[in-house]
């Protein structure tokens, strides 16, 4: 949600001097996973990188354009190799995208002129991949387990409920603390 009554003001900071702040954000305001963090930058330092090799390790986040962005999918996508030597696939393309999306959505919140996050487009991937789901049957028989006659029991069946109703990931499930209820 952008702030329509407040100019958006053009930071004197580079780019990569705002990366810090929002990896604190990350962590402060959107409660964000330790990994998912360390993911961020990890994510964020390639393309820190990239700023240096194309030679604009300085570049102000209102003067990142879209052929910016462009020029940096091609290097994720061709020039990028992992330690072990492969270039990423496009999941991992899109990892990288995703979090330059996130760095323009925090500075859009701190009212600072910069792309727009919706500019940048995730790579179109091909679903190699089948994804297999428990079905119905499957889930009401683990649920059944459980004896909720003890409060054991109980707390399994919650957290089985708990899991397959709301999506959430395994870390955030086992993160929780029972006064988040």
């Amino acid at each position: 949600c952008y702030n329509l009554t407040m100019p958006l003001r053009k930071s004197t900071e580079p780019l990569k001097d705002h990366m810090l702040p929002f990896l604190d954000y990350c962590e402060i305001e959107k409660g964000l996973s330790s990994n998912t963090q360390r993911n961020y930058q990890q994510y964020l330092n390639l393309f820190s990188k990239w700023l240096d090799v194309i030679k604009k390790p300085n570049l102000l986040p209102h003067e990142l354009t879209p052929d910016h962005v462009w020029d940096y999918r091609l290097f994720i996508a061709r020039k990028y190799k992992t330690p072990r030597g492969e270039l990423l696939s496009k999941k991992s393309q899109n990892y990288y995208l995703i979090a330059l999306r996130a760095l323009l959505t925090y500075l859009a919140e701190r009212d600072i002129e910069a792309l727009p996050s919706s500019k940048i487009k995730l790579a179109k991937q091909k679903s190699d991949e089948t994804i297999s789901f428990l079905d119905v049957h499957d889930i009401e028989s683990m649920l059944e387990i459980p004896d909720t006659d003890t409060p054991g029991g109980l707390r399994d069946r919650t957290i089985m409920e708990l899991f397959f109703s709301s999506g959430m990931r395994i870390s955030e499930l086992t993160a929780l603390n029972a006064d988040q209820f």
